[in-house]
């Protein structure tokens, strides 16, 4: 007969839908856009439709995302938070709706996370550019406005705790904060070059910056892979192409998804408030962008 419920009436009368929210800070990066194709898949198999809703890095954005999400009558969310504010979280509990944290969080948040070990991450590239005898190392991070998110610091915390126990003195390591694009990546070593010409060793907040570096070192005729060693994080299909072959942290994206969406739709499920606070430990890549000739 052609008929087609209507969910938003549906939702009316039982109080709720059959969906859930997911909140991004940026849908146009990859690694967001991988974690939400992710979740739409495992929550379709467990009969829930998701609905997805991007910060832009902004307080007063997200938390319009949420109310929205609220309004649309949500039985749980899950939440990427720019960490700005903390009145998104405040609302989801004030109209009871569960909700799981998921790539990476406060350090005085105590709720339910399922998230990243960047501290691991930074420590994994420094060790390896170490391991490739550079002698000149550097950090490309994010821009001003998202330097501070707990991701970016756990990140340099866990790269310079490393070089500070093999003697390396954190104030000599140049931090850039340059961004999260490819641009950024060239912005970030051309201005790397112009207070430290003779940086071996490059780590990079995200692959899509890595990208920019090899980009902007090639333009110098510099040799990335052998004159110059280039780390991201992300592990981006790209990133394993032959003419880039960038050496990155692989962060269990896939994993930290269906970790967090089956808890929440537990949740959701039996009425009980989850309790799920799980942290993964990244991978280290090699490819040809660290391979140095010594």
């Amino acid at each position: 007969m052609h008929y087609v419920p209507n969910s938003s009436a549906q939702a009316l009368r039982l109080g709720a839908s059959n969906s859930i929210g997911f909140l991004v800070n940026d849908i146009t990066n990859p690694f967001y856009s991988l974690m939400v194709k992710n979740a739409e898949t495992i929550a379709r198999g467990r009969g829930y439709q998701a609905i997805f809703a991007d910060g832009h890095w902004d307080p007063e954005r997200e938390l319009h995302s949420i109310e929205s999400m609220i309004c649309s009558r949500v039985r749980g969310a899950l939440v990427c938070p720019c960490e700005k504010s903390k009145e998104s979280i405040a609302i989801l509990d004030r109209h009871s709706v569960p909700y799981v944290i998921v790539d990476t969080a406060p350090d005085d948040y105590e709720g339910a996370l399922v998230g990243n070990n960047l501290v691991a991450a930074g420590e994994l590239a420094a060790e390896h550019l170490l391991a490739v005898r550079c002698h000149k190392v550097a950090l490309l991070t994010a821009d001003r406005q998202m330097s501070s998110f707990s991701s970016f610091q756990n990140i340099k915390r866990g790269f310079l705790g490393v070089l500070q126990r093999h003697g390396i003195s954190p104030d000599s390591v140049p931090v850039v904060e340059a961004g999260l694009t490819i641009d950024a990546g060239r912005y970030g070593f051309e201005r790397l070059c112009g207070s430290m010409s003779d940086v071996d060793g490059i780590f990079c907040a995200n692959d899509l910056s890595a990208i920019g570096v090899i980009e902007a070192a090639d333009a110098k005729n510099i040799r990335v892979g052998q004159d110059l060693a280039v780390i991201g994080i992300d592990d981006l299909e790209i990133s394993a192409t032959p003419r880039i072959s960038l050496t990155t942290i692989r962060q269990p994206h896939e994993r930290i998804v269906e970790l967090a969406v089956n808890a929440l739709i537990d949740s959701i499920e039996t009425h009980d408030k989850t309790s799920v606070r799980l942290i993964l430990d990244p991978e280290l890549i090699l490819r040809n962008s660290t391979r140095r000739a010594f």
